[in-house]
């Protein structure tokens, strides 16, 4: 089963509705696996600010039954 990191580009003060608002960009995640996206090769711009999400489906807002580490590169 996959799972899927969201980035959405809000503000701190923004709520972010999973399913609903469309994140700026979702990384699929096989199970068992890993992922990683070296900060500079990435070439994401977030102008507002970072919110994150992992759900089953690349915009959906379930979550997985398994837990996901996640850490973020931040320049």
């Amino acid at each position: 089963v996959m799972s899927y990191v969201q980035l959405f580009d809000v503000d701190a003060g923004t709520t972010v509705t999973l399913g609903t608002t469309v994140p700026k960009y979702s990384l699929g995640i096989p199970a068992t696996a890993a992922a990683n996206i070296p900060p500079s090769s990435a070439g994401l711009e977030f102008v507002n600010g970072i919110k994150l999400a992992v759900t089953t489906t690349a915009t959906g807002s379930t979550a997985p039954a398994t837990g996901c580490d996640v850490n973020v590169y931040y320049q």
